[in-house]
């Protein structure tokens, strides 16, 4: 497990140094993608009895940074290699074709996504009550409830490939790219994101026993953010990298 965190996170930093000009997720920013995380899952309809409240995660964070230099929404094929804390590693990519971006609008739209999904049946289907086009694979992943943790990483990119037209009718613009990861990660199809029952909180695990004011479990002893020893690690190969370049 050391060997694999250590070469992994090696592989981040290397990249990450390669234009450190562009790396572009503010701590502001962080907070609000965290804030707006946390608020559409305290928003589900029918009610969660067991969904908890994301923290920060700072490992899941870099590998967030490391992907988004690839300015591509595809499925980062190596994510759970990558990662030295969960065997299974959710991913929400997206992309805005300006610099400036509401990321709380942009966080919105994959909640949206919910419109499709018939709890009942555990698919996301269209009105005619057949599978949806677009899936709603990323609202699936903002509501799982079993998910603690999420870390996000931005880059400006040139271009975006896959990237749909955005307000300006072009595609592949020049583009922020938004990429977030999630342990454990969810979004499985044909299970339900979370359980449901007449009163929030009440199948909060015992980890987390605890419920906000927006009725989300938590543990009321632990902080926002998630921090590992390996990002002292980090820190050490950063120091060797730049003596390298």
């Amino acid at each position: 497990m050391a060997t694999k965190m250590l070469l992994g996170i090696v592989a981040l930093v290397a990249a990450l140094a390669v234009a450190p000009s562009k790396a572009y997720l503010t701590d502001d920013q962080k907070e609000e993608l965290l804030n707006a995380h946390n608020f559409y899952r305290s928003r589900v309809s029918p009610i969660a009895t067991n969904m908890a409240r994301l923290k920060w995660d700072t490992n899941l964070e870099l590998l967030g940074q490391f992907y988004s230099v690839e300015c591509m929404i595809e499925p980062n094929e190596r994510k759970h290699e990558q990662s030295t804390d969960y065997d299974y590693v959710g991913e929400i990519l997206d992309g805005s074709g300006n610099y400036t971006i509401n990321l709380t609008a942009m966080v919105f739209n994959w909640f949206f996504e919910g419109r499709d999904y018939n709890f009942n049946s555990a698919a996301c289907v269209d009105e005619d009550g057949e599978e949806a086009e677009e899936g709603c694979e990323r609202y699936l992943q903002l509501t799982w409830a079993q998910t603690r943790v999420m870390g996000c990483g931005g880059y400006r990119c040139e271009e975006i490939m896959g990237l749909e037209e955005d307000d300006n009718g072009d595609e592949d613009a020049t583009a922020l790219m938004v990429a977030c990861y999630y342990g454990p990660g969810g979004g499985a199809s044909g299970e339900t994101p979370y359980q449901t029952g007449s009163q929030a909180c009440s199948s909060c695990p015992g980890d987390l026993p605890d419920c906000d004011e927006r009725k989300l479990c938590y543990n009321g002893g632990a902080g926002q953010t998630v921090a590992h020893v390996s990002i002292v690690m980090t820190l050490m190969v950063m120091g060797v990298i730049s003596s390298i370049l």
